[in-house]
């Protein structure tokens, strides 16, 4: 296979981290491609290896927040519409999942630092290049990184049979290509255990958003308004006015907020604003007096109340 054809097939592919995957399995042809022009291909094809990996390792630390900020929007949403039996059920198995891809990557990320200490030396191609010591290496974790992968395997089996109403994949199609890594070079062994992390982040990433779908949706409505924030409510002439101007979006579930003014509950509106109106007496002395007022707002969700507490000063002028 000619190394343009080799090229074509990988940009074909839209999907960043796919496309990854998809680089990290032709590579490898790639350097039987360049064997013909000399005694530098082998060197050409480690260095190209080496690149891949620092790729690998960039699209899975993104892949990684991707998928820890999926979880947490999960939990977000499950306690939000009550944390239901159902939704407890799906939250769970997202929890072991999510845990599992965690623990498997730390296990893969320790295994190429373990690689790297054992085969260090002085230069980094012929570091790169060593074939023995990684094999040697890899005899005693090799048959332990085999079952922490079949049981992640079959921890996405079952998510599958659970959260599908029509499994996707049959059994066994969730199974990461084997490696050898007898007869590999560091460069080799480094991109495929990069490879495996890439791909179980992303079989956990589709499984996350499978899982999400079956919650129950949120009920919290949202609403854009306009904020002013002032340094000071009151300036003296010739002084300069200074302000912060944003527009903020509010999520609230209807009847789950209250609000309270100087002990008084105020009323809010469909939009979850509360709306404070404060009498003000006549001045007895003085022109100006500097006051404020307290307020607390309460939040409902899932059956458990958080309170935020307030001071906003302000002042009565005659």
């Amino acid at each position: 296979m000619k190394l343009r054809t080799l090229l074509h097939v990988f940009f074909s592919v839209t999907d960043c981290a796919e496309r990854l995957v998809r680089l990290a399995l032709l590579l490898p042809l790639a350097g039987t491609a360049f064997s013909c022009q000399g005694p530098s291909s082998q060197q050409l094809s480690v260095v190209r290896l080496h690149q891949l990996e620092g790729a690998l390792l960039g699209g899975n630390d993104n892949l990684s927040k991707v998928n820890a900020s999926q979880f947490q929007q999960m939990e977000i949403q499950a306690h939000a519409t009550g944390m239901r039996p159902a939704d407890q059920a799906v939250l769970s198995q997202a929890r072991a999942l999510h845990d599992s891809a965690r623990a498997l990557s730390w296990y893969l990320r320790s295994l190429r630092e373990r690689l790297n200490q054992r085969t260090h030396g002085p230069d980094l191609l012929e570091q790169l290049a060593t074939r023995g010591a990684v094999g040697e290496f890899m005899r005693v974790p090799a048959d332990s990184l085999r079952q922490r992968l079949s049981n992640y395997e079959h921890l996405l089996q079952q998510t599958d049979a659970t959260t599908s109403e029509h499994p996707t994949r049959a059994p066994g199609q969730y199974a990461l290509a084997p490696f050898d890594f007898e007869h590999t070079t560091l460069a080799g062994a480094l991109v495929a255990l990069s490879r495996y992390e890439t791909e179980l982040l992303l079989q956990e990433e589709t499984a996350l958003a499978r899982m999400s779908a079956k919650l129950t949706p949120s009920r919290l409505r949202s609403a854009l308004h306009t904020m002013v924030s002032a340094q000071t409510s009151s300036i003296s002439p010739g002084a300069t006015y200074r302000a912060q101007v944003q527009v903020a979006q509010a999520r609230f579930q209807p009847g789950a907020l209250t609000m309270m003014v100087n002990g008084r509950p105020i009323p809010v509106g469909p939009d979850g604003i509360g709306h404070v109106e404060l009498p003000t007496s006549a001045l007895r002395q003085g022109t100006r007096l500097q006051t404020y007022w307290d307020g607390s707002i309460t939040v409902r969700i899932s059956s458990r109340d958080s309170t935020f507490r307030l001071r906003v000063p302000y002042t009565v002028v005659k």
